[in-house]
């Protein structure tokens, strides 16, 4: 009876016929807390709540917010008209450090390709920053701020020397050259490092140890034998020479 009950909450009618909507096969975004990455906590959650019915979007993104944010969030009625198309723009503004695009725009201008960096990783940085820094830009025009910080934050020599012989008309363009270039580079660094000793193959370590027992190095060595008519026992040295079998010095009498 209470699975029947809640079966008929998530049931959609259309047309004279009951549609059920089935719950999300994808997991929760981990809560937003003050300080997080809106950014990527939106996407998440913006795709997330997509999954559910219009009636439970509003109760499951509040349940999405810690703490401060979600009385942030409450004293702000940011979902008093529930899930709206601008929600999230509304709630970047409120729970996001007021910092001046100004500052934004410096640390743009600034960002330069750390060592070993490769452009990609760059690039995407570059993008991410260039969202606070020109949020007025639509992403075409963010796309060509990012293509002029390329020229000139790139620091890998050979890269540069690409880019300044010759012009750049896109990022994807750069990306591609960055790849054959840093692929290459890659290749010539492994080539300038020392070689790994390989240990060789069964059969060449086989040969080698049958060759070392005829090529024993000269050393001298001690056997004990014992004399059936004396009754005694003698300890009698004996030398291993080269592809010869060892020699045994009797005892004098």
């Amino acid at each position: 009876m209470l699975q029947s009950f809640f079966s008929l909450l998530s049931s959609g009618i259309s047309a004279g016929f009951t549609h059920t909507r089935s719950p999300p096969t994808i997991p929760p975004p981990d809560k937003f807390c003050m300080g997080d990455n809106f950014r990527r906590w939106a996407a998440d959650t913006s795709e997330y709540i997509q999954l559910l019915l219009a009636s439970e979007q509003k109760r499951v993104l509040l349940s999405l917010l810690d703490g401060e944010a979600r009385d942030i969030v409450r004293d702000e009625h940011i979902l008093k008209d529930g899930v709206t198309e601008d929600v999230f723009e509304r709630l970047r503004a409120c729970l996001r450090e007021r910092i001046h695009p100004v500052e934004h725009q410096y640390r743009f201008q600034s960002r330069i390709q750390l060592s070993g960096e490769r452009l990609l990783n760059f690039v995407r940085e570059l993008r991410r920053i260039s969202e606070d820094a020109f949020p007025e830009l639509t992403d075409g025009q963010r796309e060509e701020k990012i293509l002029e910080q390329i020229i000139v934050g790139t620091r890998a020599p050979k890269l540069r020397e690409r880019f300044l012989g010759s012009p750049l008309h896109s990022v994807a363009a750069a990306l591609k050259v960055a790849n054959q270039v840093e692929d290459i580079l890659g290749v010539l660094q492994r080539d300038r490092e020392p070689n790994t000793a390989h240990p060789a193959p069964v059969h060449i370590q086989q040969q080698q140890q049958q060759k070392d027992v005829g090529h024993q190095p000269e050393d001298n060595h001690t056997i004990s034998c014992h004399c059936a008519l004396t009754d005694r026992t003698f300890t009698l040295p004996f030398t291993v020479q080269p592809n010869q079998s060892f020699e045994m010095a009797l005892p004098e009498p």
